[in-house]
């Protein structure tokens, strides 16, 4: 069965967000500066071409060279029977908790599954898509969008599948 794996991300929407700059790919937030921000260059992406690692694989092989960085402006997989995984990573380097809201701009992914990491701890889950129920998103909303809430001085990786 082949799932639609269209993606446009592009979207990394930023409230009460401080101004952010990119540290060894990583998103770093190190002022109160409210800014947006498009995030495809801070992407890491793992092509899972046989469609066999589990979440429990990837998070433990997370450091490995697995996953390449994106070097395109935009990230787009179009059809695959692949599973693909995005992964990226923000650290707050500021003292006070920040927001963000991370969005798929693409509203008919079939299966979107997100994992929250602080450091190497699994916080959060959440298992959605267009073929799951629509109370499964974090922000209903009509694209998939994903609200990050970020301690002082932590730094969080997120993966997604699909």
């Amino acid at each position: 069965m082949l799932f639609g794996k269209s993606i446009l991300i592009c979207l990394l929407f930023l409230f009460l967000l401080p101004a952010i700059s990119g540290a060894a790919n990583r998103i770093v937030i190190e002022n109160n500066e409210t800014e947006s921000f498009n995030v495809p260059s801070f992407l890491y992406i793992f092509e899972d071409t046989e469609n066999k690692y589990k979440a429990e694989q990837v998070i433990l092989a997370i450091d490995d060279n697995k996953f390449k960085l994106n070097k395109s402006s935009d990230v787009n997989f179009g059809f695959t029977k692949s599973a693909v995984w995005i992964k990226f990573t923000i650290i707050n380097n500021t003292e006070k908790e920040k927001n963000l809201v991370f969005g798929l701009s693409y509203p008919l992914i079939d299966e979107i599954d997100f994992y929250e990491l602080k450091g190497y701890n699994l916080q959060r889950t959440i298992f959605t898509g267009e073929t799951r129920n629509f109370n499964t998103r974090d922000v209903a909303h009509r694209v998939f969008l994903f609200v990050l809430v970020l301690e002082p001085n932590v730094e969080y990786t997120d993966l997604i599948r699909e």
